[in-house]
């Protein structure tokens, strides 16, 4: 039987349509599983940096949770200031240094001078215990650090004749430093080594930072 030119035409067309429409869904259908396969890689991803940020907190937390065990404070009583460091670990830390230090001027916002240092090449767990579990290490008195007159080559004495720890103006900067950029005082720093060979410094305020690896 023969096929007239127009049904020809309107079948080639009907055929024509029935391809596009086949490959049009068929584009959408490969769009949506490649929408679906990065959507899946980016939340793979996420997860992933989300598994790895946890476990590198936890290995952070782990690392701190010795040094944060260690620790130095100052007291002042009576005219005297007291430095005490203790070690609430369990086993001992190392490479121990506390230094006494002075701001002395309101012209910085750091203690600006060293009085004297501490240093022990192992500190044990603390074993004294007054209700605080300190351990005291150093005593200064007010008048080996306060600046009382001088000689005529310029030394700084204190009222007890000694040069050794004058850092002090004034009497009324024998105290704590609070922090204030305006106000002058003592504060106490710490270096250790913990168990697993990570060098730690405790600031003035107490913050705690893992030292670079030497």
């Amino acid at each position: 039987m023969l096929i007239d030119a127009d049904e020809q035409a309107q079948r080639a067309a009907d055929a024509g349509w029935e391809t596009a429409r086949w490959t049009f869904w068929l584009v959408v259908a490969t769009f949506l599983l490649v929408a679906g396969a990065v959507a899946a890689a980016i939340y793979a991803r996420r997860t992933w940096m989300a598994a790895q940020g946890q476990l590198e907190a936890a290995v952070v937390s782990e690392q701190e949770r010795e040094a944060r065990n260690v620790s130095a404070w100052l007291e002042i009583k009576r005219s005297t200031v007291s430095v005490f460091v203790r070690n609430g670990n369990g086993g001992p830390v190392y490479d121990v240094v506390c230094t006494l230090e002075a701001k002395t001027s309101t012209e910085t916002n750091t203690p600006s001078a060293n009085v004297e240092s501490w240093s022990q090449m192992a500190l044990g767990p603390a074993s004294v215990d007054d209700g605080r579990g300190r351990e005291l290490r150093m005593n200064f008195s007010e008048e080996s650090l306060v600046f009382s007159y001088d000689d005529a080559h310029g030394r700084r004495f204190s009222e007890k004749g000694t040069t050794k720890y004058v850092v002090l103006d004034t009497h009324d900067d024998f105290k704590l430093w609070d922090g204030s950029p305006d106000t002058t005082g003592l504060a106490v720093r710490l270096t250790f080594r913990d168990s697993s060979g990570k060098n730690w410094h405790r600031a003035w305020t107490g913050e705690l930072t893992l030292q670079p690896a030497a």
